[in-house]
């Protein structure tokens, strides 16, 4: 028997039910992974390059810290929706859980700081 290495983007896409759900899920996954410049010809390719790379804990809170720091940022200047920001989360949330342990422990950890900040925000 051999343990083959589980695709990333496949345990994501398995944890999501409805099929309009899936499509703003990938898209949304996918704008944050070319927004913070991962690497890849292809989503599945970003997918797998941030998994690997989000082993590093500070440099996966970082990253999505100040990815969610732009999209505040963009609501406050009436770009997007002050309650569309939360949106923005869920898809990285729902991959960092599927992808490592390690990746939920930094989800953890980020949703208790962004979600305490957003609701000092006026929503």
């Amino acid at each position: 028997m051999y343990l083959e290495e589980v695709d990333p983007l496949t345990e994501f896409l398995d944890g999501i039910k409805g099929k309009s759900t899936k499509n703003r899920y990938i898209a949304r996954f996918d704008l944050f992974l070319r927004n913070i410049g991962m690497e890849g010809d292809n989503n599945k390719q970003r997918s797998r390059n941030f998994a690997r790379k989000a082993r590093d804990a500070d440099w996966a809170y970082n990253t999505i810290n100040q990815y969610m720091r732009n999209q505040r940022e963009r609501a406050e200047r009436g770009e997007i929706s002050e309650s569309t920001v939360p949106n923005f989360y869920k898809p990285i949330k729902l991959f960092c859980e599927s992808a490592r342990a390690i990746l939920l422990s930094v989800s953890k950890t980020f949703e208790r700081s962004f979600f305490t900040s957003c609701f000092r925000t006026s929503f």
